[in-house]
């Protein structure tokens, strides 16, 4: 009997056993599936005063890649921080100020500590601090120079009188020559800012670095509060008739803003830039290849031009514009040339030189025509590449990278991998058969159409607002008015052959494009109307209008390339659009889709959505992407410049931005 019991008990022992095997094995079973989430963002960050966001988010790497809660759980400073539960965007409630500190050392360091929890309740805490940088001379705007590349006839000194500066709070500046391989053939007034040759240029007999006539030099502007820009110029020496047979005048002052100096163009894009003269400007010419090709329409608004040469007569007016068909053009190198002629009959010329990439059969006007069915994508530094894309039969590998100047992923690189038959021709901006001209009543003392932006489109950037319109009469003006509020006048009379073909009874008909260089991207997200108003000089008015849909970033204009970056994103292909996964802008992350638009012949941005900031891969380089500085200048918003990686948002481990 007791051995029985001895038996009895030893088996319920050895089942007891089993058991607690059984439960040890379970319980570490699930605690391996289970990981704890981790905070990524560097514990320290400097921010300047006046300014509310710290991280925006806090980052963390969750491999389980479910909802997070974000909250506040310590810290001597942490009544001053609010933080979004769902998001993990940590600010300050009230912006703080570097002259009166309200951390408790009263030292302008703020600890606060972060808590992140899953939804199995494992967490991560950091405590963080939050340095706060003085500004100097806050309020104030440094001043830029506005620009870099003029031409000058030979045989004279004055170069720029003096060089544009953008400078709205009125500040005392003063000019430098710091740099360039020709800079010893200058000299600059330290406080008028007149540059000039020291001695008068020879075509003939060149003495730049390069002997090639365009002479290289760095101006540098300061400001009394200490505020500096410098800017390259690339003054180029022009022939001049010494027969006594015209030539040119340093009266006139032009910036031919697009097409950008050795840039890549393709599809229909702006061709802009602006004009002053002592006198009024009476008329912009366009040649390529030393051939002319139209007058570009002049007058548009420039508040910035205005604010440099308040002196100049309609300075304010100084814009011309045009929708270009690059295109048309071979592919390779180019050289643009406007030239400006006043009142007087006075005329003044600069250049770019700009390259093209095309696709073989020119424009392609059915969107059908060019397909992603076949293609396949990836990144390649800060390139997004295409390749098999079908455009009329013909297969290419498709490279695009962000423009600054205009907001957009354009064509940076296009190679035919099947063989076409290419033609072209130096064309006029927009050629016939490009753009389907509405039929409209040719009884109509008025007639107007808006091409761009397209009905029930979307826009972003700065891109073309253009169309065409013709009257029984002269026309006097055409309006643009935004959502019902007048905007501005817009510049006409570009060349427009296919209007003239479908209306010869109309007087100009062959002049009747206008169009402008529109910031699609200072609207807000989502519906708009744009309303443009024809007038003629005996009072008749007519109406054309879209309605078109705004998409943007976070921030209107970024004049940063290096504030853009692919270092984090990946690329697909979703029927006939391009999927750009956490492509990010000033640390921001996005998802763009991209689709082939036939108005610009180029892929552009059609829908942007913010990015949940959680990361669930932990392999991704942290720190904001650094890269070349773009140095092409939109409007009046600014120009690009390089930059180094920084701390930003880091998605992952990693080594931090590229330089």
């Amino acid at each position: 009997m007791q051995l029985k019991y001895h038996f009895l008990l030893l088996r319920s022992l050895k089942t007891w056993m089993s058991f607690l095997i059984f439960a040890y094995f379970m319980v570490s079973a699930q605690a391996s599936f289970a990981v704890a989430p981790t905070i990524t963002s560097g514990t320290s960050k400097a921010i300047p005063e006046n300014s509310i966001a710290v991280y925006t988010p806090v980052v963390v790497v969750d491999p389980e890649g479910g909802p997070l809660n974000f909250i506040i759980t310590g810290g001597i400073d942490s009544s001053k921080f609010t933080i979004d539960a769902v998001s993990g965007d940590l600010s300050f409630k009230v912006p703080p100020d570097f002259e009166n500190p309200t951390d408790s050392n009263i030292d302008n360091f703020y600890d606060v500590a972060i808590t992140v929890i899953d939804n199995e309740t494992l967490s991560d805490t950091k405590v963080f601090t939050i340095s706060v940088t003085d500004v100097v001379n806050e309020g104030t705007t440094p001043p830029v120079i506005l620009q870099a590349f003029i031409s000058v006839p030979e045989n004279t000194t004055a170069v720029a009188t003096p060089v544009a500066v953008s400078n709205p709070d009125g500040k005392t500046i003063t000019f430098s020559i710091t740099g360039g391989i020709d800079a010893s053939k200058f000299t600059i007034d330290a406080n008028s800012g007149d540059l000039s040759f020291i001695d008068a240029p020879d075509f003939e007999n060149p003495t730049d670095t390069d002997a090639n006539n365009s002479y290289h030099v760095i101006i540098t502007i300061v400001d009394n509060d200490g505020f500096t820009d410098s800017e390259a110029f690339a003054i180029t020496v022009t022939d001049k008739d010494e027969q006594g047979g015209g030539g040119g005048s340093t009266t006139i002052t032009i910036s031919l803003e697009e097409p950008a100096p050795q840039s890549v163009n393709s599809g229909i894009a702006n061709l802009r830039g602006w004009a002053i003269g002592l006198a009024l400007i009476e008329k912009v010419e366009l040649f390529i290849d030393g051939q002319y090709i139209t007058d570009v329409p002049s007058g548009g608004a420039r508040a910035d031009v205005a604010a440099a040469f308040p002196n100049h007569p309609g300075s304010d007016l100084s814009g011309f514009s045009m929708a270009f068909s690059y295109s048309d053009l071979s592919e390779g190198s180019h050289t643009a040339v406007i030239k400006a002629h006043d009142v007087n009959g006075l005329s003044q010329n600069t250049s770019t030189i700009f390259n093209v990439e095309r696709l073989s059969s020119g424009f392609i006007a059915d969107p059908n025509a060019v397909s992603l069915q076949q293609a396949v994508s990836t990144i390649e530094g800060e390139d997004i590449v295409v390749s098999n894309l079908d455009a009329n039969g013909v297969d290419y590998d498709v490279r695009l990278r962000w423009r600054v100047a205009t907001q957009q992923f354009e064509i940076e690189e296009l190679t035919s991998v099947t063989t076409a038959l290419t033609s072209f021709s130096i064309a006029s901006p927009i050629e016939d058969g490009e753009l389907t001209v509405q039929v409209l009543p040719a009884s109509a003392p008025l007639l107007i159409t808006l091409e761009e932006p397209i009905d029930n489109g979307v826009s972003n950037g700065i891109a073309n607002l253009r169309g065409w319109a013709v009257g029984l009469t002269l026309i006097s003006k055409i309006e643009l008015f935004i959502d019902e509020q007048y905007s501005t006048d817009i510049p006409f009379g570009s060349s427009r052959a296919d209007v003239a073909a479908a209306f010869p009874e109309y007087p100009n008909s062959d002049a009747s494009g206008f169009s402008m260089a529109f910031p699609y991207s200072e609207l807000s997200v989502g519906s708009h109307t744009a309303l443009v108003r024809l007038h003629d000089v005996n009072g008749l008015t007519e109406d054309a209008s879209t309605t078109f849909n705004v998409v943007r970033l976070d921030n209107a204009f970024i004049t940063d390339f290096s504030d853009v970056t692919l270092i984090f994103a990946s690329v697909s292909i979703e029927g006939e659009q391009i999927i750009l996964t956490d492509f990010s802008a000033e640390d921001v992350f996005y998802t763009l889709t991209l689709q082939w638009q036939a108005a610009t012949q180029q892929f552009e941005i059609q829908d942007i959505v913010k990015k949940d900031p959680v990361f669930g891969d932990g392999d991704t380089g942290g720190g904001g992407g650094g890269g070349g500085g773009d140095t092409e200048d939109p409007t009046d918003l600014g120009t690009g410049g390089g930059g180094s990686g920084g701390e930003g948002v880091e998605p992952g481990e990693g080594d931090g931005g590229l330089g």
